[in-house]
């Protein structure tokens, strides 16, 4: 099983990791937040002087005395009205776009640091999630954390600075029209968060049910030719369709409660607002602020309102955003349980032998698969493996390729336990052609180039002559440049097969796996595939694990693998003379053969 890690980083630590590259665009955002809220809050004050110096003034004769006087004023402060607005504007067009691009730039990091690490887990996690959940909870971790940052590096901030800024300079304009703001401030937020918080818990749920309808809706498409066969559409659709109607009942809850929280706020902010008109009314009758006073706490109440009226949605955002960091650390808490080496082995030019010395290995405790397996592959040996379902032969291939460790004994490839080899290097030496082998929905060329996606041209196409692949591929329009749809099923069986053959061949293996590669094919098809196994494994070493024997009557080792353990080993015509399983197998297929 994959490890797990307990110690968890808290979310807002985590994050900073990600949009650390980008701190002194953040400081420039900073700056900018400051300037265009310095500039936006002087507007209420000109609007004021205003009202105070021109509009109740006008019948001044002596701060008038004519109208060029009146006119000159105003448009003077007119002109720094429009100056202070520009600025302010300008400010906050580059404030934004900062600050988009840095939580864009920490949402990719955020999305290639998951991604990179759920590719590098061992096999034994991705073969106990499905890959829709998996990707669900990473993307939506992309969008999330985007969302975030852009919210602390405008809203929260910027609103911040805003209802601090507001507060202090109306108290020190008039104190109790300060401390009616300051009243408003902790009603309004804490009847924001109590039904905010029961929007999160429900935004969560909707969240892991669209998690579950994703896995379910990936797998079925994933396998859509086996749910076709079964007639199972309907019941696939019935699964999918319970996740969705479950997220929108969950939908349906949360929808109600932000209108229930829409109407609470629009009755506070009526309340406070016409309290603070009301009561600066009066305080003008009495003579203890100006009209413009007036009007000027009325903008500013605004500017403390707006900020609040948008507090839920802001709380939201935060919240998914730690709620999606939180359950992106449940997959990096997952830790490979095949490590590489920091410096390890990268191999040598002489030739390689492969050993396998008393390897045990089960995936679950209680169901051992192989037991005290021991052979010997050396340098340009062909070996092979037969035997029953069940029985490790697969199992064999997976640790050679290290995608586990063997519980008990050890691999050697090169005289290296493979535990100390440098796993890519170790990966790269084997060509490996697999039962079923997915091709990418890309073209022939770059699926056959998958392994050294920087070779020419020329070496793909003598990749897919070795592999016998040319011929049909010159009969299509596109030729190497055909795109093979996803999974590569606008090919037939074989072809496929024979492009999987060229993908190992490129590679200039050390050795050569088979892994079953005919056993699904026709017999036209198979013997297309088997002349392109035996013409690119001459000279090079090569493991074949078959079900038609047939296949491996030139081999020169056979191993005979049953319950885990090697019951007989040795060349086809020595295993025939003992007449034991083997024997016994190779009988009934060719009865088989000549019966059909």
């Amino acid at each position: 099983m994959s490890q797990t890690s307990t110690t968890t980083e808290r979310p807002l630590r985590f994050l900073w990791r990600f949009v650390r590259p980008d701190r002194r665009t953040v400081v420039l955002v900073l700056v900018l937040l400051v300037i265009n809220n310095g500039f936006s809050l002087v507007e209420p004050y000109l609007f004021k002087i205003v009202i105070d110096e021109y509009l109740t003034k006008l019948s001044d004769v002596l701060r008038f005395p004519d109208s060029s006087a009146f006119i000159a004023g105003l448009i003077r402060l007119l002109l720094i009205w429009i100056g202070v607005a520009l600025i302010s504007r300008i400010a906050k067009n580059f404030q934004d776009y900062f600050a988009t691009m840095t939580a864009d730039r920490t949402g990719i990091r955020v999305y290639d640091h998951a991604f990179a690490h759920v590719l590098g887990l061992s096999m034994d996690f991705h073969e106990g999630k499905k890959t829709g959940e998996v990707m669900r909870r990473i993307t939506k971790a992309r969008e999330d954390v985007t969302k975030l940052v852009k919210v602390l590096t405008d809203k929260i901030l910027q609103n911040g600075a805003t209802i601090l800024f507001v507060i202090v300079f109306t108290t020190i304009k008039e104190w109790r029209m300060g401390v009616l703001l300051m009243t408003a401030v902790p009603i309004f937020v804490l009847t924001t968060l109590m039904i905010a918080k029961r929007i999160k818990i429900l935004a969560q749920k909707i969240n892991r049910e669209q998690e579950q309808l994703l896995g379910t809706a990936v797998q079925a498409m994933d396998h859509v030719a086996v749910v076709k066969a079964f007639n199972t559409e309907e019941r696939e659709r019935q699964a999918a369709a319970k996740n969705n109607w479950l997220a929108n009942g969950f939908l349906a809850r949360q929808t109600r409660a932000w209108r229930s929280l829409g109407f609470v706020q629009g009755t506070l902010i009526n309340f406070f607002r016409t309290a603070i008109v009301g009561y600066g009314t009066y305080l003008a009758f009495q003579g203890t602020v100006t009209p413009g006073d007036v009007i000027f706490f009325t903008f500013y109440a605004v500017g403390i309102f707006m900020p609040l009226y948008e507090l839920s949605d802001t709380y939201t955002t935060y919240q998914d955003g730690l709620a999606s960091i939180e359950r992106l650390q449940e997959l990096l808490h997952q830790h490979p349980t095949v490590v590489a080496p920091t410096k390890g082995y990268t191999g040598s030019d002489r030739p390689w032998a492969v050993e396998f010395r008393d390897v045990h290995f089960a995936y679950q405790p209680e169901r051992p698969i192989l037991r005290g397996v021991s052979f010997t592959l050396t340098p340009g040996e062909k070996l092979a493996i037969v035997g029953g379902s069940g029985g490790g032969k697969s199992t064999i291939t997976k640790l050679l390729l290290r995608l586990y460790d063997p519980t008990g004994g050890s691999i050697l490839v090169d005289g290296v336990d493979v535990r100390e080899w440098d796993l890519g290097a170790l990966r790269r030496s084997f060509g490996v052609v697999f039962q079923e082998n997915i091709l990418f929905n890309e073209s022939i060329a770059l699926n056959i180039a998958y392994g050294r996606p920087d070779v020419s041209a020329d070496e793909i196409a003598a990749a897919a002559r070795l592999a016998h692949a040319d011929e049909f591929i010159a009969r299509l329009p596109q030729q190497y440049q055909t795109v093979v749809g996803e999974r590569g099923m606008k090919l037939s069986g074989g072809e496929r097969q024979r492009i999987a053959v060229a993908r190992a061949v490129i590679l200039r293996p050390k050795l050569y796996i088979f892994d079953e590669a005919t056993s699904s094919l026709d017999a036209r098809s198979e013997a297309q595939v088997q002349m392109a196994i035996d013409d690119v494994a001459k000279g090079v070493s090569s493991l074949t694990i078959a079900h038609r024997l047939s296949t491996i009557v030139n081999a020169d080792q056979i191993l005979i693998l049953r319950e885990g353990r090697i019951v007989e080993r040795g060349t086809h015509d020595t295993l025939l003379k003992i007449h034991g399983e083997y024997a016994g197998l190779y009988a009934t297929q060719q009865r088989a053969t000549t019966t059909t």
